[in-house]
Formats: structure tokens, C-alpha cells, sequence
């Protein structure tokens, strides 16, 4: 259902007077068998079904076609969507799964409706489903009366309904197959109702300095063998080290953009030209809405509503940039309007032409009073409001689409009739009714802004940095070295990164991370060198070049346990707390708390009604171990002392509240059961990936 979301945003058809998004997504039947393959290159593969590169890249862009944002990510939506369908369908196939037409139908156009249609069909105006859509797209299919393109797209919306239905009856399959026995509702009645108050004395790991601390390859190995499971990976990862130079705006660039907003302001307060010719043409912005200060920011909260009409403020920097702007008017808006309208659906240049003499015609029958609007709109409203003579009740300021607010609450005189066309179609409105709660006025202004950035010659000074720290730094190490000390720049090394990956630590997403992780799985660099190029990230909210990173291949770990060498400085504060942790049990000879707090300058503290089921406690931490002992131990007994996680701990146990009997054991076995139930959906999928073999090429082939 996610995939709709995505796609009904980007594209539209409309099928007879029927506003309906196609979603032309070209795959498979979720029953069929058959792959995407074409005649190009094998993109990958999943559970033997091979993925053809140019079909992928086709299917791309007729989903995201005009779609803008990182295209890096989009390709990361397509490939889950894509496997998670195919695997599907392997399992429904194995398992017996389908769904009958009656059920389609039912899904379709029943009562119970596929979350697909009800997201596909929901009015947004009143959030309510349009079954006057369903119904004629229903009695079109029956009559054989779509066209063409039409057909395609209900035939693409009725396999996501499959694929949804699909998805939701395997993971029912799953969930039912959940028991909970009367041993484990009673284990965890236990764990959630047995109390236990302790003294403890925690000693920090910091408490020995780690210039006494000698750790060898085996303390790694060791610590590795014990924590494989959170170490082990299935795909080989890559680790790149980096160098990143920050562009930032001098203070000259800044006196710069000051001067330069300046002339704007002096120019306004000269100007003969009215604001709505000045404004634009000096790139600045004229609100469409009067504003109350609630719904303001900043400087302009703190004075816009108290400054005459017609004063001109600034500049003033805020959110790094030079504002200024000016009052150009204020009013008293009311805080909510009711309003009716009638809705004729249209998109196309053609359609709205022809539905805009039907509202005009419409108008006019309304003024001469031939007719009323309640009983035109029940006649030719398309929305689900018509049943009501297009009533759409009292909203507040911004619950409509943009255009229809800005007809009601600032252009619109009660009871007179105007047309507005949405991205629904085309409206006859009136309004019938204000209210009046807040008197304050709202303001309507102008606004210029200018970013404070660097200017070209700052971004040509830095990129000049950044070519030559790259002549004179080959390796990784040579950039360590070079940076050794320096307080403006440093080595940054990345988390262990796949090859499909495109997001690389602080520097984010997008095409330069993305260059960057191709490079170093497909640019032939052994580890430690350092990439011959530049990489340069674009600010993307002003345009410029906001950092030049030099980057190197620091390290590679092979599919399963990693090497020692290849994890050594990722798990070296690990290792040394362990050996540390050893060390400090070594020296803890005393049963008595008071002694072990004063042999270590610590104190004794108290945790009370600790429950085993909530695993973080205050002041300790989240320790297991800590918690283990302290149910495990009598109540006035001391234990050893306990190596933890962030430091070594001597408790005592001083009170132990036995769990009540459970009475209901039925009624607590059946919501541990759906506790556990509800974690099924999330988890199913990433277990079918492990079942099936899934290779993944798709670095190989985009730049």
C-alpha cells in the first residue's frame, strides 16, 4: 500500500468524468511466476527470478517520472517492493493462497473494502470513501465501457488489492500458528510482577586508567567468539575514512548580502510601484493569507502585529539569512467558516474547459433563483458532500486545499456565489456562515530573504584547499597524519557500509555518498588508498557547494565473523572495559558493601522495585547480568562481583516481593498471545528475505 502512496502522487488519468491515479506499476501478477526480464543486463535476482536492468530502470521512471528527490532512495523503495512481491508470491504459490473474485469484488467495491481502495477513494475534503467513483468505475467494468487506458489502470490497482490481501492472509497464517503455553504466561506474570529492592556499589571502568590496560589480538578474538552474534554479518561491508571541508560565508560574503538586501529596502521605500509589481520583481514573497501572531515566526511573531500598515522592517538575520519585510495590511478574519459547494471533476485542459461553462451555467440558474443550490448540488455534485446539498460544514483556517481557503477566508462576501478551481476540479462556493471567536487582526505582508552563503570566490578558495590536500595525501594514514592536531579538520571514518547502500555517516544521502560507496566497491582500490577525485556536496536548500570530501578505503570485512584487523578500532573500548572489568573484580576480596565503596571512592546506592521485565534500571543502566543476580540471589546475601557493561557492580538484595497468584491465566495467555501476534506483520517479510536466496547487483549498474 506504501507503493500507492508514493505513486498516486505523481500521476493521473482520468477515466470518463472519473479523477482516477494510475499507478502503471508493470509487474508481475503476484500469482504469476513470470520475472522481469528483458534483453539487457541481470540487475539481480531474487529466489530465482532474475531482474533485467533496463526493465527496472523503465519501470523507474513511469513511477517516479517528473518525481524529483533522491533518486538513490527511490530505487532503494523499488527493489524492497519488488522483492517483498516476488517473495509473496513464492509462498502464497507453496501454501495455497489466493483470493476468489468474489472476494476481489468484495475488496473492490463491498463492504469491506481493501485498505487500498479506501486510500485510492477516500475524499480528503470530508475523509470520507466516494462511492459515487466506485460505483460508476464498478458499472463501467461491468458495461465494458473503460477505455483502454482506463482498464490498465484498474487492472494495476486490483494486484496491489492481491498483493495487500495476499500479504495480510500470510501473515494471519503466521500469526494464528502463535501459542502461549500456561508455563510461559506464568514466566512472564513473573518477570512483570516480582519486585526486588537492592543495595549496590558500582565501580566505573574509568577507575583504572587505560595506560594500564595492555590488550593483545587474542582479547579481541575472545570477545568476538563470545559476541558473534552481534558482530557476524551475511554481506561483505566496506569501511571508508574522509576528510570533509566545510564552505562557509566569510565575513565579507555576509557584509555582502547585508549591502545587497539593503538596496532592496531603500528601493521599496521609494518605490511608486504598488507591492504586488515590487515585490516579485525584487524576488521577494507577498502572503496570500492575513496571518494572526499565532501563526507566525520569529521576529515577525514578536512585531509584525504591532507595526503601522505600511512599515518596512529590517534587516534582521534569523535562520541564516537577512530578512526584512513589510506590513502591507491587517484584518479580522473569522476563525472558522461554513461554506457548501458543488464539485464537477476535471484535469485535463479540455475537461475543465467544458466544466467550466457547466458551473458558470450552474451560477447563473442559482442567481436567478430559478433553482436552489442545495437541490444542484444533490443533482450534480461529485463528491460525497452532495448528499447534503454540497454542505461542507465549519472549518478553520487551512483545513482546505489551498485555493478553496484562500476563497473563503480572504476573498469570499457571504452568501455570494464564486468559482475556484482545485486539484479536485471545479467549485461553485458560497459561503453561509462566519464565527468570530478572536479579534485580533491578521497580517498581511511582504517578505525578502537573502541566505547568507558563500560567495563563489569563498567555494573556489576551499575547493583549492581540498585539490591540494588531495595531491599531497595518497593514503589513509597520510591523511591521519596530516590532520594530526589541526583543529579545523579530521579523519572520519564510516559505520561498515553495503555495496548498494547511498547514505555515508554525517555527510547524509545522495549522489556524492553514493559515488563515494560505489568507488569503493567498484573503483579497484585496495584498502588504504585514497579516491582520485574530489567529491562535492551541494547545500540543497540554497544551491551551492557546502563541503569538498576526500575520501579513502579503510577497511573490508568479509561475509560472516570479522577479522581482528578489520574491527580492532570499532571494539577497542569493548575489550578494554572487559579487561578493565577483570581487573577491578580481581581486586573485589570483600563481601562487605561498605569496604568495596571505600576501597574504590564509590558510595552505596539503592534500586528499588526492580522488575525483571523492564530490563533498564535507575542509575544502573540496562545490566542483565546486575538483574539476573539480584533475583537469583537471597535476600540479604552480597554477590560477587559482577562485570556489566558500564562498570563492575557488588549488589545486595534487601526486600523480594513475591508475584500475586495469577488468577485468570486464560484471559493472560490470550493478551501475551496477541501481544506477541502484533509483532508478526513487521518481522515476516525480513524473515522471508533470510529463507531465500536474494542477490542484490544494482551498485554495478547506476552511477
Amino acid at each position: 500500500m506504501a507503493l500507492i502512496t508514493q505513486i498516486r502522487k505523481r500521476s493521473g488519468l482520468i477515466i470518463s468524468l472519473i479523477a482516477l491515479g494510475v499507478l502503471g506499476f508493470i509487474l508481475m501478477d503476484i500469482q504469476g511466476n513470470r520475472s522481469i526480464a528483458g534483453t539487457g543486463n541481470t540487475l539481480g535476482s531474487i529466489a530465482g527470478e532474475t531482474i533485467d536492468y533496463q526493465e527496472f530502470q523503465k519501470t523507474e521512471e513511469t513511477l517516479f517520472k517528473n518525481a524529483g528527490g533522491d533518486p538513490y532512495a527511490r530505487r532503494s523503495y523499488l527493489w524492497d517492493y519488488l522483492v517483498d512481491k516476488i517473495l509473496l508470491s513464492k509462498e502464497s504459490q507453496k501454501l495455497g493462497l489466493g483470493v476468489s473474485t468474489e472476494e476481489m469484488k468484495d475488496l473492490a467495491f463491498g463492504t469491506n473494502l481493501s485498505p487500498i481502495i479506501q486510500q485510492q477513494f477516500t475524499d480528503q475534503q470530508t475523509g470520507r470513501i466516494d462511492r459515487n467513483q466506485l460505483n460508476e468505475i464498478k458499472k463501467a467494468i461491468e458495461n465494458n465501457s473503460l477505455p483502454n487506458d482506463g482498464r490498465k489502470a484498474w487492472a494495476e490497482i486490483e494486484k496491489e488489492i492481491l498483493k495487500e490481501k495476499i500479504q495480510e492472509k500470510y501473515v494471519n497464517l503466521v500469526a494464528k500458528g502463535i501459542y502461549t503455553p500456561n508455563f510461559m504466561a506464568e514466566a512472564l506474570h513473573k518477570e512483570k510482577n516480582e519486585l526486588v529492592d537492592i543495595l549496590y556499589v558500582k565501580v566505573p571502568f574509568e577507575s583504572v586508567a587505560d595506560d594500564q590496560v595492555k590488550l593483545s589480538d587474542s582479547d579481541y578474538e575472545s570477545f568476538l567468539k563470545e559476541n558473534k552474534g552481534a558482530y557476524s554479518q551475511d554481506k561483505e561491508t566496506r569501511r571508508v575514512s574522509f576528510v570533509v571541508f566545510d564552505v562557509k560565508p566569510t565575513a565579507k560574503d555576509s557584509a555582502d548580502i547585508k549591502a545587497k538586501i539593503m538596496a532592496v529596502i531603500e528601493s521599496y521605500k521609494a518605490t511608486t510601484e504598488p507591492d504586488s509589481i515590487f515585490v516579485p520583481k525584487n524576488n521577494g514573497q507577498i502572503t496570500d493569507l492575513y496571518l494572526k501572531k499565532d501563526k507566525l515566526e520569529g521576529m515577525l511573531k514578536d512585531t509584525a502585529s504591532d507595526l503601522p500598515v505600511g512599515t518596512i522592517f529590517g534587516p534582521y538575520i534569523e535562520k541564516n539569512s537577512y530578512l526584512a519585510f513589510k506590513v502591507i495590511d491587517k484584518k479580522v478574519l473569522p476563525d472558522s467558516i461554513k461554506s457548501r459547494h458543488i464539485l464537477l471533476q476535471a484535469s485535463t485542459p479540455g475537461e475543465i474547459a467544458k466544466v467550466q461553462k457547466t458551473i458558470d451555467s450552474l451560477k447563473l440558474v442559482i442567481e436567478s433563483g430559478k433553482n436552489s443550490f442545495d437541490s444542484l448540488a444533490v443533482k450534480f455534485g461529485q463528491d460525497a458532500s452532495r448528499t447534503k446539498g454540497g454542505d461542507l460544514g465549519y472549518v478553520a483556517q487551512g483545513q482546505m486545499v489551498k485555493e478553496f481557503n484562500d476563497l473563503i477566508f480572504n476573498k469570499a462576501v457571504p452568501n455570494k456565489l464564486y468559482t475556484v478551481k482545485t486539484q479536485f476540479g471545479i467549485h461553485l462556493v458560497q459561503v453561509t456562515g462566519q464565527k468570530f471567536v478572536d479579534q485580533t487582526p491578521g497580517v498581511k505582508f511582504s517578505i525578502f530573504r537573502e541566505a547568507i552563503v558563500p560567495s563563489e570566490e569563498t567555494q573556489a578558495a576551499v575547493e583549492d584547499r581540498a585539490n591540494k590536500f588531495l595531491a599531497d595525501n595518497k593514503t589513509v594514514e597520510d591523511m591521519k597524519k596530516s590532520t594530526a592536531g589541526s583543529k579545523e579538520i579530521e579523519v572520519l571514518k564510516s559505520i561498515p557500509l553495503k555495496a548498494n547502500d547511498y547514505s555515508l555517516g554525517v555527510l547524509g544521502a545522495g549522489e556524492a555518498s553514493y559515488s563515494i560507496i560505489k568507488w569503493a566497491f567498484t573503483g579497484g582500490a585496495k584498502v588504504g588508498e585514497v579516491a582520485p577525485s574530489v567529491y562535492t556536496y551541494k547545500n540543497q536548500q540554497e544551491f551551492y557547494t557546502d563541503k569538498y570530501v576526500i575520501a579513502g578505503l579503510s577497511g573490508i570485512q568479509k561475509a560472516g565473523l570479522p577479522d581482528v584487523a578489520s574491527i580492532k578500532d570499532d571494539i577497542k573500548v569493548q575489550v578494554m572495559n572487559r579487561k578493565k572489568g577483570e581487573m577491578i573484580k580481581a581486586k573485589i576480596t570483600s563481601k562487605d558493601l561498605n569496604a568495596v565503596a571505600s576501597s574504590f571512592a564509590s558510595k552505596i546506592d539503592t534500586a528499588k522495585a526492580v522488575n525483571y521485565a523492564s530490563p533498564f534500571v535507575a542509575g544502573i543502566g540496562n545490566e542483565p547480568r546486575v538483574l539476573a543476580k539480584a533475583f537469583k540471589l537471597g535476600v540479604n546475601s552480597v554477590s560477587d562481583a559482577i562485570v556489566g557493561s558500564g562498570g563492575v557492580f557488588v549488589i545486595m538484595p534487601v526486600n523480594k516481593i513475591a508475584a500475586a497468584p495469577l488468577d485468570n491465566i486464560a484471559q493472560y495467555k490470550a493478551s501475551a498471545r496477541e501481544q506477541f501476534r502484533n509483532q508478526v506483520s513487521p518481522r515476516v517479510m525480513e524473515a522471508l528475505r533470510k529463507t531465500y536466496k536474494i542477490t542484490d547487483d544494482r551498485y554495478k549498474f547506476f552511477n
